[in-house]
């Protein structure tokens, strides 16, 4: 696997360890994903806004542009209208608005420059348009104003006026072209400003609705991950107090602290189970102490015990064989549930059967399963064969008693093995 695919597999990884990380950082990730969308939100309005400003600006730009166009030709018809004037009257006080406007346009021309000095294709126009109001000037005006001077109106200047038409329509149309290049310039700068503002509508709704998704994708994660775990163990706490143990605890492998929590309530659970092992090891031990003080004499002591050992483990049949330490062997004194021709007359060796076995280990045995014909239990409604053999040895200060033999149909927990000793 390459890099390029191996990367997607490495972030679903350390996403999917999200549970491992501690609550702070868990809330601190949520955070750090909602400040990083203000912060994105923030950069993109900023751009937005920078551009729309810059649109604003360039819009206004245009517009001056075309003002100052306008201002250019009314001065170009201004000193057409003073020399027609002068022409007409051969008064001289109509050059005055003529010199006026040759300045006026001289100002308006520099101007347009200065505004125009981004686009080179404008100022080609500008000083195309300069150049035929210089012809016009040299060729048409002062000639004009030279023959009426000399001659009075005649038929020079209006000739020279007609030959004049030419060079205000090429005026006009180099005017023209540049106010359609600026309103073309305009139109493109608007519909730029509109799409900008689309792209901010646009981008203001995306973001709203990544905040929206990742406010319930944060909310659903600290469900899962914080309140819901926390909740459930808040419940199995209440279950353990109440003395339910067999509540499983979730989690305890999480690293954040909802996985120490598990653990620390697991370790709970094990000390509540082993104080209500011990409380019951107790009690049964304390009631069969008390059962077997009444005894007389050694039958009646193994008849008080098996009767308490059936009822405080559950056994269906118990032996109690003392310990012959004279002889080396063990004599079956009695118990509970044995058949009716249950002995074993001069008793059994403690080097013979797993009775003995017991006895020398002096550690108990269990068997189980146990064969099918190993022992029938009888009532007034049937029968039916234990399945479960425990031998346990008593012992008095490393001596010997007897060897208890306990069947049942169910296997013995270890508490009950304990109960038993």
């Amino acid at each position: 696997m390459n890099d390029a695919a191996a990367a997607p597999v490495v972030l679903r990884r350390r996403l999917g360890r999200l549970a491992d990380w501690p609550i702070a950082a868990k809330l601190g990730f949520g955070f750090g994903l909602v400040t990083l969308l203000l912060v994105v939100n923030a950069g993109v309005f900023f751009i937005i806004q920078n551009n729309q400003e810059d649109q604003h600006r360039w819009a206004r730009h245009t517009y001056e542009v075309i003002e100052a166009l306008r201002d250019l030709e009314v001065q170009t018809l201004n000193q057409q209208t003073g020399l027609r004037g002068y022409q007409l009257t051969s008064d001289p006080a109509f050059l005055t608005p003529y010199a006026d406007a040759n300045d006026a346009y001289r100002v308006a021309l520099v101007r347009l420059r200065g505004l125009m000095v981004d686009s080179p294709a404008q100022q080609a126009q500008l000083d195309r348009l300069d150049a035929v109001m210089g012809r016009w000037r040299k060729e048409i005006a002062e000639p004009t104003i030279l023959s009426i001077q000399r001659e009075g109106p005649g038929p020079a200047s209006v000739a020279l006026t007609v030959k004049g038409k030419t060079y205000r329509d090429e005026l006009r149309t180099i005017i023209g072209e540049t106010q359609a290049a600026e309103r073309r310039l305009l139109g493109q700068r608007s519909n730029a400003l509109r799409d900008s503002v689309e792209l901010a509508r646009t981008l203001t709704l995306l973001l709203l609705v990544l905040a929206c998704l990742l406010a319930v994708y944060a909310v659903r994660k600290a469900r899962s991950l914080i309140a819901a775990p926390i909740e459930h163990l808040t419940g199995l706490m209440t279950r353990l107090a109440n003395r339910d143990h067999s509540i499983v605890v979730p989690d305890q492998r999480r690293g954040d602290e909802i996985g120490n929590m598990a653990r620390a309530l697991d370790v709970f659970k094990a000390m509540a189970i082993a104080t209500e092992e011990y409380g019951w090891v107790k009690t049964t031990v304390g009631r069969i102490s008390a059962d077997m003080q009444q005894a007389r004499d050694s039958r009646e002591f193994a008849r008080v015990l098996g009767d308490a050992l059936v009822s405080a483990l559950g056994a269906v049949a118990v032996a109690v064989h003392e310990h012959d330490a004279a002889h080396q062997r063990l004599r079956c004194l009695g118990g509970h549930g044995l058949p009716a021709d249950f002995a074993n007359g001069d008793g059994i060796r403690l080097d013979d059967s797993l009775l003995g076995q017991c006895a020398r280990s002096r550690q108990p045995l269990r068997i189980s399963p146990l064969p099918a014909d190993y022992l029938s239990v009888r009532s007034g409604l049937g029968s039916a064969s234990p399945t479960t053999l425990l031998l346990q040895p008593l012992l008095l200060q490393d001596q010997l008693l007897a060897v208890l033999e306990l069947a049942s149909f169910v296997a013995f927990t270890a508490e009950q093995q304990q109960g038993g000793r």
